[in-house]
């Protein structure tokens, strides 16, 4: 039998596999694992990885969990996420809710309260006094009879501040709809450490996008919106600090716009710490490839709409803070980051970017050289016309858009012996989207 060898000749040239462009819809949430936690799941990494709330549990952390309460608004959308990646803290933040009562004879002051078990009770004071010191005293009284076992209430003279009885143990505090108007509540906890924990979460795995906390201390959330600009990561974190709806010298809000951070957004909730209503925003927003969404419009599931006054609702856009107001239709409202940058904008950009250097890059890894010629020159301009197509077809940018290269004669001698091509141009304009219309009707008879 002749061998095949004799008249078929195959040559197999392995390459170089064309990157890929990373990911602009994978989240990742920053939280805490108690020692126990750690031991029950193995997790002894920084980073690990969930399709499913199923899976959270599987790995051996509860629904009573920090990282649990926090990855369960991406996982409870209609449209989900494919993965949520965990960052696993090893500084345990020291989370504590400050509840500050307004001085109103004749009120009832009731509080959701889920403790560290998961437990949830309401805990209900009914004012007799307009003196805020009497109310808080009251609360506290209150809290100590009714609250879940696990916490610790302390009395703050113009707030009740509250603190699991060990450092680390994740709880939630927010008033009851009928009492927003006259209760607030902030995390105002200490920085615990987290730029150095975010850095060893990135050092393992920086393949994410967006960053969310699990707790949202004032302090956590201005150290994770300077990581996040720094990194070029995109902070999305959700606060329920009441100082925001008054415009409070020194409330969070005010504090990331001064910093006119565009890498760095909050989503208020009266009900912050126990729905996580950034994480739920980006469940409804990361499905979609950028270009096809904003955050504006947006009714993700699991969050309660603020009965908001108008002043409160001013202050808030002011601030750049997205919001849903339950006095109307209820959907969020804002769609900026703290500079004021739209959340779509910057998610675009970035995606833009990154589209045009992967293409690039390809281009040098395909091919065995590209003369510095007119025929190398069309190369570098096939791959950024190709990019903006794409951008184009997504709904990034707007048709119109050009690209240019410069011409071989126009080049300089020291760019042509330093092998380096400057002034190569993609001029186009963001999309963007249409967020109010205003109608001129005329009627005749």
């Amino acid at each position: 039998m002749a061998n095949i060898s004799e008249f078929v000749t195959v040559n197999l040239v392995t390459g170089t596999a064309p990157l890929q462009a990373p990911s602009y819809s994978l989240p990742l949430v920053a939280a805490y694992l108690t020692p126990a936690e750690v031991a029950a799941t193995g997790m002894n990494n920084r980073v690990a990885s969930f399709t499913s709330l199923q899976g959270v549990l599987s790995s051996g952390l509860t629904a009573n969990s920090a990282a649990y309460r926090a990855i369960a608004p991406f996982f409870s959308q209609s449209l989900c996420v494919p993965t949520v990646m965990l960052g696993r803290l090893a500084n345990p933040p020291d989370l504590t809710i400050k509840v500050y009562p307004t001085g109103v004879a004749g009120r009832v002051f009731s509080l959701n309260v889920v403790g560290t078990n998961g437990i949830a009770k309401t805990v209900t004071f009914t004012s007799t006094t307009a003196v805020v010191a009497d109310i808080v005293a009251g609360l506290l009284a209150a809290f100590n009879t009714q609250a879940p076992a696990g916490l610790v209430g302390t009395n703050g003279t113009t707030h009740l501040q509250v603190k699991a009885s060990t450092a680390g143990l994740h709880f939630s505090v927010a008033p009851l709809a009928l009492s927003a108007s006259v209760v607030s509540c902030q995390q105002d906890h200490a920085d615990p450490g987290l730029a150095a924990d975010l850095a060893a979460i990135a050092d393992e795995n920086n393949s994410w996008y967006t960053l969310s906390l699990a707790t949202a201390g004032k302090a956590e959330l201005a150290v994770a919106s300077a990581y996040a600009l720094a990194n070029k990561k995109l902070g999305f974190f959700s606060t329920q600090d009441g100082d925001i709806l008054a415009a409070t010298a020194g409330n969070v809000a005010l504090t990331l716009a001064a910093t006119a951070n565009d890498r760095a957004g909050l989503v208020f909730g009266g009900a912050a710490s126990a729905e996580q209503p950034a994480q739920a925003l980006l469940g409804q927003v990361l499905p979609l490839q950028p270009g096809a969404t904003w955050t504006k419009f947006k009714r993700p599931a699991g969050v309660t709409a603020d009965m908001l006054s108008g002043t409160s609702v001013t202050n808030l856009k002011a601030s750049n803070v997205h919001f849903i107001n339950g006095n109307g239709v209820s959907f969020y409202e804002s769609g900026k980051l703290a500079s004021g940058e739209y959340f779509d904008n910057r998610r675009n950009l970035d995606w833009f970017k990154s589209d045009m250097e992967v293409e690039l890059a390809n281009a040098f890894l395909a091919n065995p050289i590209i003369h510095y010629d007119d025929v190398g020159l069309t190369v570098m301009e096939s791959c950024l016309t190709a990019s903006a197509k794409r951008a184009e077809s997504r709904g990034v940018i707007r048709p119109g858009w050009r690209v240019s290269v410069p011409t071989l004669a126009s080049i300089s001698a020291a760019d042509l012996a330093a092998r380096v091509l400057n002034d190569c141009k993609v001029v186009c304009s963001l999309s963007g989207a249409i967020g109010s219309v205003v109608v001129n009707a005329t009627v005749t008879f």
